[in-house]
């Protein structure tokens, strides 16, 4: 019982001071008194208890009752709907009462069972409307927290060698519900006194190994011997139980037989549900209670240490002290059926074994071992080979347990074992010879004995372990013996497989070997040097049941080189690419050229990326040079590797060898190769190096490019290389450099570099030579032989290299290869603005004033073709401010020097040294090769037709208006046609219509003006991107004056030569593209001068074909001349070359041309000029005809015709 003092406030009086209430004990108080001091007053008091009922404690019970023992009190009442209780005073009492003295109020029957342990608790006590709180109290809970039974606890037992110890079923009744913080401690120092190390172990339990209640925190370390686990209660749960809580990094390799050993269980601190005494203590014993095997019974392997699983063939030993019966006694070994509380309460007789004296027979030595320590040197062989799938004991001598503990029990599994190649053929000898072989089982680590029929020990040896020694491996203190796999370590191992060779004493020895202690793994296997045919291979695992076979074929090896052309035809000085398809093999070692073309490079070659091909690049012009290997070769996706730029890494060594077959040897030579190329005489070892082959860079000729199945290379007694399994060949035919046509193009207005490679070029551009200003502005010229040095170039400094080819290069690059004087490559456009001291405007290609958008190069390494790419709206493009209608010459040149030809010695590598001499031409000036070409680059504009007399254009008002015209800027562009009337016309109009400009620079666009009316007014602009390019005035008709336009085109012949004095005959198509019939006189003019016309009259829409016959050119010099047809309207120009002629007399035939076939011969006259792309075919052309008639006449026209035809096919190419 506990009182709780309070005291109302009446109005007249001053308070008193107030008593702090007791607290309430859940487990012990069922009444309470309240004792109150009152005032002189007669009024009523109200003391409201809610806190308690909130708490959970019960006011008003069955036998609860309310009173006051007081005088002054006349009743007492709790009103449970309202948590009050009422003080009614006597009739009568007044101020002559005692002042302060006590009213208890008393409660009984009260029911705290269900409250919860609370505390600052208060009631309110009114009087006279007037409250006031009591002091403070709690709701306390007095009793522990207790197991709920100690004999549960189970830890389970530990056996030599286990690493972890469980303790489960640790049941708690908590003294609250609900109850936090409940901290059960555990001490497990007794594993340390039984010879267990337990310094280093730690605790592991979640949360899911506890019932009703989740881990609040752990101690985790074992060193000092205890651990602690706090527990919180799940709310509404007055208990938890830990299931399992696990003790791990036990060190029980010292660890001796013991029983009836214990762990104590505490419960060290109560939980915040309680206030009661903590620690109340249970101790457990631990059900069989041993550390080591229960009742001294100790299952182990073969390489000691106790066993739980074993693989079915492996043997299991039992020792230990419960073994105490006799040598020779009988036990049983059965296999358990059913098991109930973790012992064996069913099983089954399998046989019975004999228990033998460790001294009478030959056991491993740790069982012995073992059996020694048990103290009665005793021990039984279990053999597994027949047992199943399960569960087994031994029982029947000694103390062995009928019923063991599922501890003492071993169970029996069956391995599994797969082994597969990962091809079904190998070849004999090459890459081709190796695959994989996988081994996966369901056991850790494992030993193989390994057979095939067929194969011998040694051969064995060399497929698992292809780089080791066999005399080593089969040398006597090398090998192993079964015993030793099964329970030791062989002295070696070899090879990914840790491969050993069995000793002559074991069976079988020289037929089969083992793989030692291997894992799941997948490794290469060589079956290089084995005889073809198909074998099939046995893996047995040396200590159980587990097998597997597999099998594969063995072929002999036929290797095979296919190249894909059987000749590779490209200009010495570019880039030749080579494929190569490999049968049979994967590599292959290629010779590029001989003692005859006066060069050798050996490549190895390997297909890296499984597509059965080798792809690779050969730079012409750094071969044999001191470049380095990136500047030579190049490969995307495969391996290729040279001797005379950087030699091998991934190719095997290579033997160079005579007739004979005796290696090769030369004086001053470090390396084979190096005596290789001396007795080819490509070299003297005693001063050069494989570098020094060539006098200047490889010149036009054939190089043969041989493949080699093998290593081993000859030089026969004729002094010529052989190659010893020749497997593959082709011919690298480099021919001559030249450069010819250069001509010019216009694209769209853009960056130099806006497009990612070359044919993304082609597609947007016009052939012109009047380019508008801020289109782009293409040069190109059919050139050959210099895109390997822009290559080398490139990749030294670090940009496109190789890549270039494809993706284009910087403008440095050219700027950087006509600055090498000594390579005689010459590139410059200049404008014909000079003026006094003033430079003429120049193109910029170095780096230091132009970027890749500005000036871009492309080039079509196959084709022979060099394309720039300008920018003209770059200010950076060219050194000077471009005027309207500047015209500029663009020049390539090939340069030959005098007297001498290009020589490393002279030129350097690389040209940079001078003089100029293109490395490809003989010495003298008429070598010199120059192509030109002459442009403008103007501003931009149109012109509009249908203009009347007051250069207005008429436009018919409609819903199909039309304007037609003609614009400079490059086809292709953001082009559009706006009309806007005039000010003042009502309804006002702004059309804008996109058009497309074609390659003759005419547009047209088509309007919906059927809102206008005749007479109105308008302007209309040609726009480029936006911005107006040209405007005219406007005026709108019923009906457009009609007009005629002539257009020319199919000018033939186009680009020709013949010789001063030959006649020609020009044709061409003039079409009436307008709409009117009208007379034109149409002209035929050469050098800008007319030399023939006639007047060709065409209707509307009609076209014909005007010839002009022998023309005479007997009044023109030598040289080269613009000639075309021209019309009021249009034009179509090409280059007309005459040569002087010559007296007429017999001169030796000329060289035939390079593609022309040859046409029968004349009566011999002057040799003919061949043409560039071989436009000329015949021996040379007379210097008169037979008639005596001077002139080009149908001859020259028809190999004028046919050089037209070569030339379109080769732009169609």
């Amino acid at each position: 019982m506990f009182a709780a003092g309070f005291a109302a406030a009446p109005v007249a009086a001053d308070p008193i001071t107030q008593g702090s209430p007791g607290d309430i004990d859940i487990n012990s108080d069922t009444s309470q008194t309240i004792s109150a001091q009152t005032y002189n007053n007669t009024s009523n008091v109200t003391i409201d208890v809610s806190s308690l009922t909130s708490a959970g404690v019960d006011l008003s019970p069955d036998n609860a009752n309310y009173s006051s023992s007081s005088g002054d009190v006349d009743a007492v009442t709790f009103d449970s709907s309202a948590d009050e209780i009422t003080v009614d005073l006597v009739t009568g009492y007044t101020s002559g009462g005692t002042e302060g003295n006590a009213v208890p109020v008393s409660i009984a029957g009260l029911d705290p069972s269900g409250a919860s342990v609370s505390s600052g608790l208060t009631y309110d006590v009114t009087q006279d409307g007037v409250t006031q709180e009591t002091g403070t109290f709690a709701i306390t809970n007095s009793a522990n927290p207790t197991f709920v039974d100690t004999t549960a606890v189970s830890p389970g037992d530990v056996s030599q060698g286990d690493t972890s110890q469980t303790i489960s079923n640790v049941e708690v009744n908590t003294a609250a519900t609900g109850e936090t913080g409940v901290t059960v401690q555990f001490d497990v120092s007794s594993l340390d006194n039984a010879g267990a190390d337990i310094s280093s172990g730690s605790v592991l339990i979640s949360n899911s190994d506890v019932t009703n209640g989740d881990v609040d925190s752990t101690s985790t370390s074992l060193g000092s011997g205890t651990f602690s686990v706090t527990v919180n209660t799940d709310s509404g749960a007055n208990s938890f139980t830990i299931d399992q809580v696990q003790l791990t990094g036990i060190d029980t390799s010292n660890i001796a037989d013991a029983t009836g050993l214990t762990h104590s269980v505490e419960i060290t601190a109560a939980g915040t549900g309680s206030t009661g005494a903590s620690g109340t203590t249970a101790t457990y014993q631990t059900g069989a209670g041993n550390t080591g095997p229960s009742g001294g019974v100790n299952y182990i392997s073969s390489v000691g240490g106790g066993v739980d699983v074993v693989y079915q063939g492996e043997d299991v030993y039992l020792t230990g002290t419960a073994l105490d019966g006799t040598d020779g006694q009988t036990v049983n070994l059965r296999e358990v059926d059913e098991t109930e509380n973790n012992v064996v309460t069913s099983s089954s007789q399998i046989e019975q074994l004999t228990v033998e004296d460790i001294s009478d027979v030959e056991y491993p030595s740790d069982v012995n071992t073992s059996a020694q320590n048990a103290g009665n040197s005793l021990a039984v062989e279990i053999d597994t080979a027949d047992l199943s799938s399960g569960d087994y004991f031994l029982r029947g001598a000694g103390s062995l347990p009928s019923s063991p503990n599922q501890d003492n029990t071993f169970e029996v599994t069956t391995q599994s074992l797969s082994a597969e190649f990962a091809d079904d053929e190998v070849t004999d000898e090459g890459g081709n010879a190796q695959t994989d072989l996988e081994f996966s089982s369901n056991r850790g680590s494992y030993s193989v004995d390994v057979s095939a029929d067929g194969l011998d020990a040694e051969e064995l040896f060399g497929i698992f372990a292809p780089n080791s020694d066999f005399s080593n491996a089969a040398d006597g203190p090398n090998t192993t013996t079964e015993d030793i796999v099964d329970t030791g370590t062989p002295a070696a191992t070899f090879g990914t497989f840790n491969a050993a060779v069995y000793a002559d004493s074991e069976d079988d020895s020289d037929s089969r070997i083992v793989l030692y202690n291997i894992q799941d793994q997948e490794n290469s296997v060589d079956f290089s040097g084995i005889d073809s045919g198909d074998y099939e291979f046995e893996y047995n695992v040396t200590d159980t049941e587990a097998s597997d076979t597999g099998s594969i074929t063995v072929a002999e090896r036929d290797r095979a080189a296919d190249f894909g052309e059987s000749v590779y035809t490209q200009t010495a000085g570019d880039v030749v690419e080579v494929t190569v398809e490999l049968e049979d093999t994967d590599d292959a070692y290629l010779q590029f050229g001989d003692e005859s073309s006066g060069f050798v490079d050996i490549l190895y070659v390997e297909d890296d990326d499984d597509d059965d091909e080798v792809t690779f690049e050969i730079n012409t012009r750094t071969l044999g040079t001191s470049a380095g290997f990136d500047s030579v070769y190049n490969t995307e996706d495969d391996i290729v590797e040279s001797q005379v730029h950087g030699g091998f890494t991934e190719g095997e060594s290579l033997s160079f060898v005579d007739e004979d077959d005796a290696g090769l040897t030369a004086s001053g030579a470090t390396t084979g190769f190096e005596a290789y190329l001396d007795n080819l005489d490509l070299i003297d070892a005693d001063t050069e190096g494989p570098q020094d082959q060539l006098t200047r860079p490889l010149q036009a000729t054939d190089y043969e490019l041989a493949a080699n199945g093998d290593t081993t290379f000859v030089v026969n007694e004729d002094e010529q290389s052989e190659l010893n399994n020749e497997i593959g060949l082709t011919t690298v035919d480099l021919t001559q450099p030249s450069v010819e046509n250069v001509r010019t193009w216009t694209a769209p207005s853009n960056n130099a570099d806006e497009n990612d490679n070359l044919n993304e070029t082609l597609e947007e551009v016009t052939q012109r030579t009047d380019i508008a200003a801020d289109d782009q502005l293409i040069i190109q010229a059919e050139a050959s032989g210099i895109y390997g040095h822009m290559v080398a170039i490139s990749e030294r400094n670090n940009r496109a290299g190789f890549d270039g080819l494809d993706d284009g290069f910087s403008a440095t690059t050219l700027d950087t290869l006509r600055n090498r004087n000594g390579e005689g490559v010459n590139f410059e456009v200049e404008a014909d603005d000079a003026t006094g001291n003033q430079d003429p405007t120049s193109l910029q290609l170095d780096s230091s004033n132009v970027n890749d958008e500005d000036v871009y190069l492309f080039v079509d390494n196959e084709a022979g073709e060099l394309y720039v790419v300008v920018d003209t709206s770059s200010s950076a493009a060219f050194d000077g401010n471009i005027e309207d209608d500047t015209e500029f010459t663009a020049e390539l040149e090939y340069e030959a020097d005098a007297d001498q030809r290009f020589e490393f010695a002279t030129q350097g590598d690389f040209g940079t040294n001078g003089p100029a001499a293109f490395p490809y031409f003989l010495s003298g000036e008429d070598n010199t090769q120059t192509e030109s070409v002459s442009f403008s680059i103007e501003d931009r504009d149109a012109t509009f037709d249908n203009l009347n007399d007051d250069d207005e254009v008429q436009i018919a008002a409609g819903e199909s208006a039309t304007v037609t015209g003609t614009t400079n800027v490059a086809p292709g562009s953001d082009a559009s046609v706006r009309i806007r009337s005039a000010q003042g016309v009502s309804p006002s109009f702004v059309e804008t219509t996109d058009v497309e400009i074609s390659e003759d620079g005419s547009f047209e666009a088509e309007f919906d003006l059927s809102g206008a009316a005749v007479g109105d007014e308008a302007t209309v602009e040609f726009r480029v991107a936006g911005s107006a390019e040209a405007s005219s005035d406007a005026v709108l008709v019923e009906q457009v004056e009609s007009s005629a336009v002539f257009t020319v085109s199919e000018l033939n012949p186009q680009d020709v030569t013949a010789t001063v004095g030959d006649a020609l005959t020009i044709t061409a198509t003039v079409e009436n593209t307008g709409n009117a019939e009208a007379t034109q006189t149409v002209e035929f003019r050469v050098g800008g001068d007319a030399v023939a016309s006639q007047d060709v009259t065409l209707g509307a829409g009609n076209s014909t074909t005007v010839e002009f016959a022998d023309v005479d050119t007997s009044g023109l010099d030598a040289g080269e001349y613009e000639h075309g047809v021209f019309t009021d309207d249009d034009s179509q120009t090409a280059t007309l070359t005459l040569e002087a002629a010559d007296d007429g007399s017999d001169g030796s035939d000329g060289s035939d041309g390079s593609d022309g076939s040859d046409g029968s011969d004349g009566s011999d006259g002057s040799d003919g000029s061949d043409g560039s792309d071989g436009s000329d075919g015949s021996d040379g052309s007379d210097g008169s005809s037979e008639d005596g008639t001077p002139g080009f006449g149908a001859l020259v026209a028809l190999v004028a015709l046919i050089a037209a035809a070569l030339l379109a096919t080769r732009r169609n190419d």
